[in-house]
C-alpha cells in the first residue's frame, strides 16, 4: 500500500524537496511529475495501467483542487499501487480533505536538515562554521544533494584552520543553479523550444545532476523532457 504526502514549498527548492521526500520510500525513485492540464490524465492513465514500475513516485506539483477532486477516485485506487507527492508553492494552499494528510512544510525541515548535516560533517572533522559562514552556505546550496559535496570541498580548502569562516565559504562555494523545474515547465507549456533548451544546458553546466542533457518532444502524446530521476508528461493542447 502507498502513501500520499502533502508538502508545501517554494519553486526554488521544488525539485531538491520532492526528490528528498520519495527518498523517504526508495533509494533510487524514478519521479514522475504532473502539472496543470496533465494532472487529471496522468492519474487517469496511472491506475488504469496493468503494470507499474515499483520505482516511480507520482509527484503532482501546484494541482487546482477541481482536478484532484474531479479524478479522487482514481487517485485513491492509485495509493494502492504508488507512492505520491503533492507538492504546493502557495503559502495558503487549497487541499482537498479527501488527502488526509497534514502538510509538511518543507523550507522549516530543509533549514533544520542543513544545520544537522552541517553540524555533523564539521564536527566530524573537528571543525566550527560561524553565523555568517553558515547563513551564506545555505544560501548559495539550493540543492541539498550537493551539499556533502560542498562541504568537503570547504573542510579541504581550511586544512588546518579550526573555524570556517564567511571569506572560506565565498571563496570555495559557488551558487547554484538558478533556473527551477516550474521554469522549465513553463517553457514545455509554451512550446518555447528556444527557452527549454537554454533552462536545460544552463542546469546542466551549474551541476543539476538529477537532469539528462537531451530529448523532448513537444508535438504529440507522451511528450517529455528525460532526466536521469525525472519524467515530465503532458498532453498537448
Amino acid at each position: 500500500m502507498g502513501e500520499i504526502i502533502v508538502a508545501v514549498g517554494s519553486k526554488d527548492s521544488l525539485v531538491e524537496d520532492t526528490s528528498l521526500l520519495a527518498a523517504k520510500w526508495l533509494d533510487n525513485p524514478k519521479i514522475v511529475a504532473l502539472t496543470g492540464p496533465s494532472i487529471r490524465a496522468g492519474i487517469v492513465e496511472k491506475a488504469s495501467a496493468l503494470f507499474i514500475d515499483t520505482n516511480v513516485v507520482l509527484a503532482i506539483l501546484d494541482p487546482d483542487r477541481r482536478d484532484l477532486e474531479a479524478v479522487k477516485e482514481q487517485f485513491l485506487t492509485l495509493k494502492e499501487r504508488l507512492n505520491s507527492i503533492v507538492y504546493y508553492t502557495s503559502l495558503k494552499p487549497d487541499i482537498p480533505s479527501f488527502l488526509e494528510s497534514a502538510p509538511v512544510q518543507m523550507e522549516q525541515d530543509r533549514a533544520l536538515r542543513i544545520r544537522e548535516r552541517v553540524l555533523s560533517l564539521t564536527r566530524a572533522r573537528r571543525k566550527k562554521m560561524t553565523d555568517k559562514a553558515f547563513a551564506l552556505l545555505k544560501e548559495r546550496i539550493r540543492d541539498e544533494s550537493l551539499l556533502h559535496q560542498e562541504l568537503g570541498k570547504l573542510l579541504d580548502y581550511v586544512g588546518d584552520k579550526e573555524t570556517i569562516e564567511l571569506r572560506d565559504v565565498a571563496a570555495v562555494v559557488t551558487e547554484t543553479h538558478e533556473d527551477t523545474l516550474i521554469t522549465l515547465f513553463d517553457a514545455m507549456a509554451q512550446r518555447n523550444h528556444k527557452d527549454l533548451i537554454g533552462i536545460l544546458e544552463n542546469l546542466l553546466s551549474q551541476g543539476a545532476h538529477i537532469l539528462a542533457s537531451r530529448a523532448f518532444s513537444s508535438d504529440r502524446y507522451g511528450s517529455s523532457c528525460r532526466q536521469r530521476t525525472w519524467k515530465i508528461c503532458r498532453r498537448p493542447k
